[in-house]
């Protein structure tokens, strides 16, 4: 069993810290915390929806699909909201990553099923899930626009970086107190 109550944080560590229970993950250079609800369990094999066509399975370890998921969102929020904003900080880690982490697991639980089913009195029925997962977009957009005024100017033109080899340094620039530019490179993946 590991240590329990507050541990000191520092920057360096977030990265090892996500998609894990403590609720503080760090801190920016300028000494803001950075909290929030992004705990992902332990990937299930034999229950999983996606085990056929997982790329991260590992047993005894994170589920990858979760991690590297709810890994982008915070990525692509905290890089676009004004640092100094608390509330906003606090407003993404409370409820935007959670919310997030709620689609990718009605995502992961739909794969695979049909998009109608017949009920005991032999009508169709549309998967319930879909309706789920709307419903969680809805509350995820609503929390964004919410949020709008806390963005930077440049929020919602697709981020920086490059998509196939990724952004190594991200987190230590961001740790450092920057947003890290970078011009994106889309690559043929041919």
């Amino acid at each position: 069993m590991g240590k329990r109550g507050p541990q000191p944080h520092s920057a360096r560590g977030t990265k090892e810290r996500m998609g894990t229970i403590p609720i503080v993950k760090g801190a920016t250079t300028e000494g803001i915390p950075v909290v929030m609800w992004d705990a992902v369990p332990q990937c299930d094999v034999h229950y999983c929806q996606i085990k056929d066509t997982c790329p991260y399975i590992e047993e005894d370890s994170l589920c990858g699909v979760r991690k590297e998921y709810l890994d982008y969102v915070y990525r692509h929020f905290m890089g676009s909201v004004n640092a100094e904003d608390k509330q906003a900080l606090f407003r993404i880690g409370f409820e935007l990553i959670p919310l997030f982490s709620h689609l990718v697991s009605l995502k992961i639980a739909n794969h695979g099923r049909p998009v109608t089913t017949l009920t005991d009195k032999g009508s169709v029925q549309v998967n319930p899930l879909f309706r789920e997962i709307r419903e969680t977009i809805r509350s995820i957009n609503l929390n964004i626009n919410d949020l709008a005024e806390s963005f930077s100017s440049d929020f919602g033109k697709g981020g920086e970086g490059d998509d196939v080899l990724g952004n190594t340094g991200y987190y230590d620039k961001l740790f450092e107190g920057e947003a890290p530019k970078v011009i994106r490179k889309t690559r043929n993946r041919v």
